[in-house]
């Protein structure tokens, strides 16, 4: 698991310095650094903050070449002091019986890799203003661009683990699945790609559909992302005329976000997000949810030429 983390310390002048950074992965005994802003010494003493829990490390080796540059590995000097609160999986859909849900928080974990988080927290969207009831049910946020960003080396972060693991498509999918979830706070997450005039839920996690379950693209949220090819949001289950309300209840779930994956400007799959709260999904977590879509699609892109290349 990769958390959020500020580093603080004194650097080689004597002057204090506070930066974000990640962990790569940790334990007791210590943990892998990596997006830090200053660059660590071996030796240096230092300390981590996690979720207002504080410890002292000592930094035991650093990374300059490939693959480990930028990286860190440090070793407790507080073996009594535990700050990494474990983050349980969180816990999909129009055309789907809701009894096809299910939690996933007790399955195996199926990689043996760590999940990648922003560096900083995204903060929770504003409040939707009245006015907003004037617009169609279908607008959706504006996606930006966005300068350089904790996000943007997160998901630089993000692809080189999947990559250097060699992972197969829907094992990259399904990193780029619970990344989705831990990254939004989100309830659960799928991705779905097409097979024929199907689509097959091939990566989940937290309350989501078996993988495996074959659905029709053309209903719902699913449905209109893959027709206008372009993100589809779902700001309160329990008043758009686009849902089924009931399905949505009975699962607890208020806010859904579809994102096309497009290949070759054809739809390919989607990527879905719930959250049991309204309004979760606003500008900036589009902005997040427009660029994991665009990693899975790299992911689909590649297997599907190396599938014409065998063949030819």
């Amino acid at each position: 698991m990769v958390l959020p983390v500020r580093i603080t310390g004194l650097d080689q002048s004597g002057k204090p310095f506070s930066v974000l950074g990640h962990t790569l992965n940790f334990s007791r005994g210590g943990a892998r650094l990596g997006g830090t802003e200053i660059p660590l010494e071996v030796g240096q003493m230092i300390t981590v903050e996690y979720k207002r829990q504080k410890c002292k490390y000592i930094v035991r080796w650093v990374g300059h070449a490939k693959p480990t540059a930028g990286q860190a590995g440090i070793e407790s000097l507080e073996p009594d002091r535990y700050i990494w609160i474990e983050t349980p999986e969180q816990h999909y859909h129009d055309d789907i019986d809701p009894h096809r849900f299910r939690s996933r928080v007790n399955r195996p974990p199926a990689l043996d890799l760590p999940n990648v988080v922003p560096p900083a927290p995204i903060p929770e969207p504003a409040a939707i203003p009245d006015s907003a009831n004037e617009n169609p049910p279908d607008a959706v946020p504006q996606l930006t661009a966005v300068p350089e960003s904790a996000a943007d080396h997160a998901l630089r972060d993000l692809e080189q683990i999947i990559r250097s693991h060699n992972l197969s498509v829907d094992a990259a999918l399904q990193s780029i699945a619970e990344n989705a979830c831990s990254w939004l706070h989100a309830t659960g997450a799928a991705i779905a790609l097409m097979e024929g005039d199907e689509m097959v839920c091939r990566a989940a996690s937290g309350l989501a559909p078996a993988l495996g379950l074959r659905f029709r693209p053309t209903d719902g949220l699913t449905g209109e992302a893959v027709r206008t090819r372009r993100p589809v949001f779902c700001q309160d289950t329990a008043n758009d005329p686009r849902v089924d309300r009931d399905l949505w209840a009975s699962i607890s779930i208020r806010s859904v976000a579809s994102i096309p994956i497009l290949v070759e400007a054809a739809p390919a799959g989607v990527l879905e997000v719930f959250a049991a709260n309204p309004n979760a999904f606003g500008t900036q977590q589009a902005v997040l949810l427009d660029q994991l879509a665009a990693l899975a699609r790299s992911f689909v892109a590649e297997s599907r030429e190396s599938r014409s290349t065998t063949r030819s």
